[in-house]
């Protein structure tokens, strides 16, 4: 009899330490008001690598700027621009006439305040400890969108986001290091300069 409330006792607080952590990890993005990170994307089909890139990610409360070698995105007032320097471009988008689709989900997904919304909304999760690196999984899956598995740290910092297609041999893996969260940006970090690019087509969607 005692070891049967010893078993019961045992699931109940492992029970009750995987709701604590699903819940920080949840509130920790939820609730965000700044952040800094690098990030690595790879795109793979049949575990061979078709796609990789490197950036960087800046957030403060709903404003964020991401850059890659090819392009620069700003995100300001429900505005998102994007541009192409090698082509010398601006795209103008109005994000709240865009739904999240497959075409943008990667991009989105490099917003991990953006990204843990959409998830907690729109998704069923299972989550899955890993013993051995001391690091966590939450399995998100949707019968029509792709499924998620988002790994992190006991910090609550997330290690890698990986995006899995259905009905596809391709697969996207972002990676993130150097996190720094609650710190002081500079809002001109944020903001985008049209004047600076005066020789660039510019093309509101």
């Amino acid at each position: 009899m005692k070891k049967k409330i010893v078993l019961i006792l045992s699931i109940f607080h492992l029970l009750f330490q995987e709701n604590t952590i699903i819940k920080s990890f949840f509130d920790n993005y939820l609730n965000l008001k700044s952040a800094e990170f690098t990030f690595r994307i790879l795109t793979t089909q049949n575990n061979e690598v078709k796609f990789e890139s490197n950036g960087k990610f800046l957030i403060k409360n709903d404003k964020y700027k991401i850059s890659t070698d090819e392009i620069i995105y700003y995100y300001n007032d429900k505005l998102l621009y994007s541009i192409i320097k090698d082509d010398k471009e601006i795209y103008i988008y109005d994000m709240s006439k865009i739904e999240m689709s497959n075409d943008n989900i990667l991009f989105k997904s490099i917003n991990p305040k953006e990204l843990i919304v959409f998830l907690k909304k729109h998704y069923y999760y299972e989550f899955i400890p890993n013993q051995k690196n001391k690091t966590y999984t939450l399995f998100f899956t949707n019968d029509s969108k792709p499924d998620y598995e988002v790994i992190f740290n006991s910090k609550f910092e997330i290690k890698s986001i990986k995006i899995i297609n259905k009905n596809s041999t391709f697969s996207n893996v972002l990676f993130f290091e150097n996190i720094k969260t609650d710190i002081e940006i500079d809002n001109d970090k944020l903001e985008i300069n049209i004047e600076s690019y005066k020789d660039f087509f510019i093309n509101q969607l």
